[in-house]
């Protein structure tokens, strides 16, 4: 946690993420659209609670996508004064959304084939137990043992 000093006010605030969430990735993609169709400078936009019901986000989504905005000199932020646009011309940079289930299909496989084994040896009973157990056991995330779970019902 870090502590800003204002004018004679103490904010208190949470460092962004670097990671691109979906909501996140969302929240610029609607930014995006907003400045390639009207954007002119010094035009203010509404308020981020309007902005992240317009574009089907959460309002801290929303804040840290407009945040990231101003750090790259797109938007200007004034506290209680609004938000402005400092420099449409410079685009809204995007990041690519996250991977899909292809980005867990080595580790799925990988894991498919030693809960195989498993069984076949004993180890593990047959039916699988539930994935909580097999997620603790393998030391893995959930998406990773359900396309394990899949990849074996399918194979």
């Amino acid at each position: 946690m870090s502590v800003a000093a204002g004018s004679g006010h103490r904010t208190i605030f949470h460092p962004m993420s670097t990671r691109a969430t979906p909501a996140l990735t969302t929240a610029l993609e609607y930014l995006e659209g907003l400045r390639r169709d009207s954007a002119r400078t010094g035009q203010r936009l509404p308020t981020v609670v309007q902005l992240a019901k317009k574009a089907g986000v959460s309002p801290r989504a929303m804040h840290h996508a407009v945040r990231a905005c101003a750090q790259a000199g797109i938007l200007s932020v004034r506290h209680r004064a609004g938000t402005c646009w400092a420099d449409p011309s410079v685009a809204v940079s995007v990041p690519s959304r996250p991977a899909g289930p292809q980005a867990h299909a080595p580790r799925a496989s990988r894991l498919a084939d030693e809960m195989e084994q498993a069984v076949l040896s004993g180890t593990l009973p047959d039916p699988l137990p539930p994935a909580k157990v097999l997620r603790a056991r393998y030391r893995t995330g959930h998406a990773v043992v359900r396309h394990a779970r899949f990849r074996q019902f399918t194979s």
